[in-house]
C-alpha cells in the first residue's frame, strides 16, 4: 500500500481498524507499504514541491518522515515486528548476484540520480505473531 498521498492520522486509523478486524480471525498478519519519505533535504523538498505542482500532495510525508517513523506506527497500532528500510539499503541487502541480473534488465546510467531517488523511498513491512524476513536484517 501507498499512504504517503493521505494525511498520516487517517491512515494509522484505517490500519488500526483493519488490524483489529484482521486479529479477530487469529491469524498472522502482515503488512507491506511504499512509501516517500525525507521531504526535509533539498532532494525531498524538491520532490515534494515537483509532486504539489502537478495535483500529487504527499500529504503524509512529514508525519512519516522517516524509517524509524514508520516502524514506530505500526508498533503503535498494534503490530509486533515492524521494520522499514530505504529502497537503497533494501537494494543493496539483496545477493550480488540478483543485482547484477537486475541491473543487465535496467541498465542505471546515472547511479547518482539512483541514489538520491531509491533514499527518499522505503519499504515497511510489520507482522503479527511472525518476525519479518531475514532479508530486512541484511546490513
Amino acid at each position: 500500500m501507498v499512504f504517503v498521498y493521505i494525511e498520516e492520522s487517517i491512515t494509522s486509523e484505517l490500519l488500526k481498524y483493519s488490524l483489529d478486524d484482521l486479529l479477530n480471525g487469529g491469524k498472522p498478519v502482515e503488512f507491506i507499504s511504499y512509501d516517500s519519505m525525507q521531504p526535509n533535504d533539498r532532494f525531498g523538498e524538491m520532490m515534494v514541491e515537483n509532486l504539489s505542482n502537478i495535483g500529487a500532495e504527499l500529504k503524509g510525508i512529514h508525519s512519516l518522515p522517516d524509517p524509524p517513523s514508520h516502524e514506530k506506527r505500526a508498533l503503535s497500532i498494534g503490530f509486533e515486528h515492524a521494520k522499514c528500510v530505504s529502497m537503497k539499503k533494501l537494494y543493496l541487502s539483496v545477493p550480488q548476484s540478483v543485482t547484477t541480473h537486475l541491473n543487465k534488465l535496467e541498465m542505471i546510467d546515472d547511479w547518482d540520480e539512483w541514489n538520491l531517488v531509491h533514499d527518499h523511498y522505503c519499504f515497511l513491512i510489520a507482522t503479527t505473531k511472525i518476525d519479518v524476513p531475514k532479508i530486512f536484517s541484511a546490513p
